[in-house]
């Protein structure tokens, strides 16, 4: 169906005999101001869609900026190349770079409250999943959902993941396929994906990193207190193997 046709049968938009179906005709039966989103353009149509998206362009020129009715198009797996350029009344915004660790440790930390999971526990689950996910909030959400023994050995649900995503490790990853994308101002590749071929072990090293930056902080204090309980039955210095410690930090 061509995108004319498709949003005049979804909007229910009736025309007379004598009208086509045309990005201005649509112009003129929306209401001012209107928006209308379209979520999930399919790829085998995008090259149609694109040139019903240059025509309403134009078409928008010649209306006043408060009235014209906003066609908003949500396309994924394009490859930046083959999306139109902005001009006088089109944004292209690009989905890149947008979320942090920062965004994916807050929502599965309240996903983890949820669930009832506090202090170290809750914190150690929440980073890693972060650590994991990282832009992709379906894949927080079954790592989320997963046992905690799955969640530090994530092969099997980032494999299982990456099948219904149809990705192969014959595939080099893009960002239009979703493989890689810019997380905390560096490329990062899909956990998903990694697991299909990772030789330099990289998701265990997110799941380790997620453990160090959990645990060892609190290792440290538990060394403290255990300093500041022996202080006065250890003599200095003290010889362990080849290093000698001169001082002991409370």
């Amino acid at each position: 169906m061509q995108p004319a046709d498709c949003l005049f049968v979804q909007l229910g938009i009736d025309i007379a005999a004598t009208e086509k179906r045309s990005p201005s005709i649509l112009s003129k039966k929306l209401e001012p101001g209107q928006t209308v989103v379209v979520d999930g353009v399919p790829i085998s149509h995008w090259e149609q869609w694109k040139t019903f998206i240059s025509e309403y362009e134009l078409v928008c020129r010649a209306i006043p900026p408060f009235d014209r009715p906003l066609l908003v198009c949500i396309v994924y797996g394009v490859e930046r190349s083959a999306l139109p350029k902005g001009d006088i009344t089109l944004g292209i915004a690009i989905w890149e770079g947008v979320l942090s660790e920062i965004d994916m440790i807050a929502y599965a930390g309240s996903r983890v409250r949820e669930r009832g999971m506090k202090g170290v526990h809750g914190q150690l689950i929440a980073t890693t999943v972060a650590r994991l996910a990282q832009w992709d909030v379906v894949a927080a959400d079954l790592l989320l959902d997963a046992e905690t023994r799955e969640l530090f050995l994530p092969e099997r649900i980032l494999g299982e993941l990456a099948d219904s995503y149809g990705w192969t490790k014959e595939r080099p990853p893009s960002w239009s396929s979703g493989t890689v994308d810019i997380f905390d101002g560096r490329r990062q590749i899909h956990s998903a994906f990694l697991s299909l071929n990772d030789p330099t072990k990289e998701v265990r090293m997110r799941v380790w990193s997620s453990q160090a930056s959990s645990l060892l902080p609190l290792i440290e204090l538990h060394r403290r207190s255990l300093v500041r309980k022996i202080r006065h039955r250890l003599k200095l210095p003290v010889q362990i193997d080849a290093m000698v410690n001169r001082s002991m930090t409370p």
